[in-house]
């Protein structure tokens, strides 16, 4: 759509997490980045539909939209970001390699009540 400026590197921030990446922050980034790729996301599906040279795939691309846009998927997709973005604070500081037990604790009891509460 021309919004975005071109060149090495400048893009990052927006790409998806590579497949292969499966740390916890990795999948709470993608989820948050899907979402606020989502309006863009059903714009190329939407456009596959209208432009796609087979019946097959214009029935393939309109299933994937219609799924796409249902309220499950959407409730689903912002409870995940929810439920990760909870856990993504203590998931990153149990990475830190100086972290005691006693701060551990007081982190997944935080986490608990988070969850609880959500």
């Amino acid at each position: 759509m021309g919004e975005l400026e071109m060149g090495r590197g400048l893009n990052q921030e927006l790409g998806f997490i590579k497949a292969g990446d499966t740390h916890w922050g990795s999948h709470y980034k993608s989820f948050g980045k899907f979402i606020s790729s989502f309006g863009s996301i059903v714009d190329v599906i939407d456009t596959l539909v209208v432009n796609t040279s087979t019946l097959e795939e214009r029935e393939s691309a309109s299933g994937f939209l219609r799924s796409c846009q249902t309220f499950e998927t959407v409730f689903l997709l912002h409870l995940m970001t929810d439920s990760l973005g909870v856990t993504y604070h203590l998931i990153v500081s149990l990475q830190k390699k100086e972290q005691d037990i006693s701060n551990v604790m007081i982190l997944v009891k935080v986490a608990k009540r988070r969850l609880q509460a959500l």
